[in-house]
């Protein structure tokens, strides 16, 4: 209908309605896109329209853009419409009476701008704010935010900067147009004569160098506790019984030194969140819980070496946790360099190694300004074969071990201990019934975002099945000539396994991500020499599982050293892949995640999952993902969509 004697006026009704696509449709074909909470807001849209209907209607208004100019807006506050275009624009739905103008802009460069003299500069104007409204609707996410910024209002640009999600694009859409339609309201505003920026060192930067400098720093762990906002709900050690009554496992730990001071193991960023995670390990003992009688040693193997690990999340879905941060620093260097990069660190002065700092985490920016390309051409079917090879052979190793015998894991499982000798107690919710929890307030709801990476044929590694089940969904397994009826390639290290291809059911639909993962496993399994297992074994450094899987299917290996080599290859690939996301795609993550805004680097406009199945029609999207903002970059896709989250208040 774009370009005809139409308009079309739509309705966003509720908070799951998709806004982006309906503000869209409005803009494009001259309309008014309305959020409506209530049904009484749907009614009096559909009202005012029937109205305008009824009555006299201006012929339409057709509108050139000249070569000069790059982009114009139509606005009119009687009408309470707003329509932009990059090229001719055709109003439609207007009463003779009703008031109109129209904004013209024109791209031009630093050096043309540094000679326009005394041309008065009018930021927080009805240009602007209709120039970052018509972007807005038409999908251009990031040249809105900037605008908005631009208009040196401080009120909607801090409340709206990290919009990202339907209902934020929403709100942030709700308050310009107040902005437009009701001036009044701007009196109220809080406006700047310049963009605020914080220029001090970022918090990421920040913890980059603290990581690298962890042995020169001490943490007071139990002034973090007191500052510190949980963001997950919370977790007792234990299982409920049949009643719901709480059984305390038999063991338990006791710290080794109970220091107030302690040392940072590692800072870490989510793969998929703006959340940065501080860990801390400390040393302990494993005692009975009813004796207090302490246990040194499990099936011979020592626990003298034994820990536990205390995460506490600094960052979370862009949102700080911690916002002042106790240390002692061991080296005056570490010091001086923190005072150099202007992170705020209040304390005694000069230098004292005795005495306690406070870093104020809560004044910092979260990131620095974006730097270098975003390519992503390969990284996604790179960490699909890598993660896909990861699924085989954790599905092997699942109850076995490099060093330790069957009876020994068993013994240590027992223990809550895992074959690698980490502790894992069973841990249940503070509470019983979730809706009692939230009824009585102890439990909240937030919405917190992931950002995921795919390709046009696979929306995310989600897609990707585990080990085991894509092994049964797709093959048929014999161990010693008997089919298993619950195939799991753990139990095939006892005998002799032999794999058939399996004959689907008219039912079964075959996904990309199914023959994705298909050409590594008939590789694996030896029903396809295509070579897939080796190149992704040489690209990782893993080499030695090659000969040791021709080996092992050929009969001439041991289970212990088919199983050692799986342990080191899987290591490798974990640590491949680790790497590949920390270089390529969580800097990205916590930036989107943290600022609401794509780099410039990035150059895409945000599409709606309707719109993206349409263009390819092989991507597949859960409940969740069917609400997400999509950009394309490249061949990659990237898949930025909301989730509730439950938090112990």
């Amino acid at each position: 209908m774009q370009g005809t004697d139409v308009f079309v006026n739509t309705i966003a009704y509720g908070d799951y309605a998709d806004f982006r696509f309906l503000a869209k449709v409005a803009n494009n074909v001259s309309g008014v896109c309305i959020k409506a909470g209530r049904v009484s807001d749907m009614f009096d849209a559909l009202n005012a329209t029937a109205k305008l209907l009824s009555g006299s209607i201006a012929p339409p208004l057709e509108v050139t853009l000249s070569h000069e100019y790059d982009y114009q807006v139509f606005l009119s506050h009687s009408a309470g419409k707003l329509n932009g275009s990059n090229t001719t624009l055709k109003v439609c739905g207007m009463k003779p009476e009703d008031d109109a103008i129209i904004y013209k802009y024109r791209k031009i460069t630093r050096d043309e701008y540094t000679q326009l003299g005394d041309v008065p500069e009018a930021q927080t104007s009805e240009a602007v704010l209709a120039f970052a409204k018509a972007n807005l609707s038409e999908g251009n996410l990031n040249t809105a935010k900037y605008a908005l910024a631009s208009t040196f209002d401080a009120t909607l640009a801090e409340k709206h900067g990290r919009a990202l999600t339907n209902g934020q694009v929403a709100a942030m859409t709700f308050d310009l147009e107040a902005a437009l339609f009701q001036p009044g309201i701007l009196k109220e505003h809080e406006i700047l004569d310049h963009v605020r920026v914080n220029k001090r060192t970022s918090l990421l930067q920040l913890a980059g160098l603290l990581g690298q400098n962890r042995h020169k720093f001490l943490v007071n762990l139990s002034a973090l506790k007191e500052n510190y906002r949980r963001r997950g709900v919370k977790r007792v050690e234990g299982v409920r019984d049949e009643t719901g009554t709480l059984v305390k496992p038999w063991l338990k730990t006791e710290l080794v030194e109970k220091n107030e001071w302690v040392r940072v193991s590692s800072f870490d960023i989510n793969r998929n969140t703006a959340t940065m995670n501080m860990l801390f390990a400390r040393k302990v003992r494993l005692v009975e819980t009813s004796t207090g009688k302490a246990i040194p040693e499990v099936a011979g193997v020592k626990l003298d070496d034994l820990s536990i690990f205390n995460n506490y999340t600094l960052v979370s879905d862009g949102e700080l946790n911690i916002p002042i941060l106790h240390v002692k620093f061991s080296s005056q260097d570490l010091y001086d360099q923190l005072k150099k990069e202007d992170a705020l660190v209040e304390g005694p002065e000069p230098f004292d190694p005795e005495g306690e700092y406070a870093l104020r985490l809560e004044k910092l920016p979260l990131v620095p300004p974006f730097e270098g390309g975003a390519k992503f051409d390969g990284v996604f079917e790179d960490l699909a074969e890598v993660k896909t090879l990861i699924s085989i052979l954790s599905a092997h190793l699942k109850e076995e071990s490099a060093d330790f015998t069957p009876e020994q894991v068993e013994e240590l499982k027992k223990h809550y201990l895992s074959k690698s000798l980490f502790l894992s107690f069973p841990t249940t919710t503070e509470y019983t019934d979730l809706t009692e929890a939230l009824n009585a307030g102890s439990v909240d709801v937030r919405v917190s975002y992931k950002i995921d990476i795919g390709n046009r044929e696979i929306l995310n590694l989600g897609k990707l099945m585990s080990g085991n089940k894509f092994l049964d969904r797709m093959y048929v397994t014999k161990l010693d000539g008997t089919e298993m009826d619950k195939p799991a390639f753990d139990a095939t290290l006892d005998g002799k396994a032999t794999f058939e291809f399996k004959k689907l059911s008219a039912r079964t639909k075959v996904t990309k991500a199914d023959e994705f993962m298909k050409r590594i496993f008939d590789d694996f399994l030896g029903l396809a020499k295509n070579g897939s297992v080796r190149a992704i074994l040489e690209r990782v450094g893993a080499e030695t599982l090659v000969d040791e899987l021709e080996a092992w299917r050929a009969g001439k290996s041991s289970k212990s050293a088919f199983v050692t080599a799986m342990t080191e290859a899987k290591y490798q690939l974990e640590s491949y892949s680790d790497q590949l996301f920390e270089e390529k795609i969580s800097p990205l993550v916590f930036y989107i995640g943290s600022t609401g805004l794509l780099p410039d680097e990035i150059d895409a406009k945000a599409q709606t999952a309707e719109a993206l199945a349409t263009k390819y029609p092989n991507l597949a999207f859960s409940k969740d993902e069917q609400e997400g903002m999509y950009f394309e970059v490249g061949g990659a896709i990237l898949g930025v969509f909301s989730k509730k989250e439950y938090f112990s208040v």
